[in-house]
């Protein structure tokens, strides 16, 4: 049976693939050997590469470049003459700036993060890395600095949404780095008031495209330092957790982030508003 497959964590879900305008991607027709394929819109523009057949027909890979013209949605059609046999949806997108400001926690009692604004091109390149061929995401960093605090936040920097006078995350939030869209504070050890489990990270989900947001990550994690602050990044972006599938870049289990994947709801998301 014809279908149509894509690069695992490249924008593709089954059916769907995300392009950027102006740039391009590469999809796999499988079992499509002597399948006409056509599109239906001015979006975008196929090319067909090569097939490759092993074990007949049944068994050809047929690839596809598809290059992105300008924003909007079309889809690509396998067909046998009029009968459909397989179909993709192409969402063309613009590619998204978001300025970021890494900010390097100390406070009046000596705590301080043991991370350091050295390590800022890294941790850029490892988000992009994530959401530039997904999402046509695109970080540039306004700030990289080391950031004190002159109060003391104490041993734990709580979040606490119930008792604004203990929440020590808005003391952070006071001290953003106002020309970004996006603060990530990094922190020796936090903590959202009234969980059990220990908290990798804490961040604001924003409502709309536009909204300034913040997050905060702690040096002791249990899981991959970029993939963690990837992962508050997504909430700062309106995305929610995900305890389906551990593959998932917002697997929500704290310390058991190991995925990168965004869903194709939370692309569109990412996007909305």
């Amino acid at each position: 049976m014809a279908r149509f497959s894509g690069k695992k964590n490249n924008g593709f879900e089954v059916g769907w693939q995300m392009v950027p305008v102006n740039g391009q991607k590469e999809v796999e027709l499988l079992a499509g050997s002597g399948l006409t394929v056509v599109d239906g819109g001015a979006h975008l523009k196929i090319i067909e590469l090569r097939e490759t057949t092993r074990g007949g027909s049944r068994a050809s890979t047929r690839k596809f470049t598809i290059k992105g013209l300008k924003k909007g949605k079309a889809v690509i059609w396998a067909k046998n003459r009029s009968k459909i046999s397989a179909q993709v949806t192409i969402q063309v997108i613009p590619q998204r700036i978001v300025a970021i400001a890494f900010n390097y926690v100390s406070d009046s009692a000596g705590n301080k993060t043991k991370r350091s604004p050295k390590t800022a091109n890294f941790l850029l390149r490892k988000l992009n890395n994530i959401y530039l061929p997904q999402a046509n995401v695109n970080f540039q960093i306004v700030a990289a600095r080391k950031l004190k605090i002159n109060a003391t936040l104490g041993k734990v920097v709580i979040r606490d949404l119930k008792k604004p006078s203990k929440d020590q995350f808005s003391v952070l939030i006071a001290n953003r780095f106002p020309k970004a869209q996006v603060n990530v504070f990094f922190v020796w050890e936090c903590q959202k008031a009234g969980k059990a489990h220990d908290t990798d990270g804490v961040a604001e989900i924003a409502v709309s495209r536009n909204e300034k947001t913040n997050c905060m990550v702690e040096d002791n994690l249990g899981a991959s330092f970029e993939r963690v602050v990837a992962h508050e990044v997504g909430h700062n972006l309106g995305l929610k957790d995900d305890y389906s599938i551990p593959d998932l870049l917002m697997y929500g289990q704290s310390g058991k982030i190991v995925g990168t994947r965004l869903r194709k709801s939370e692309i569109e998301r990412i996007w909305a508003g």
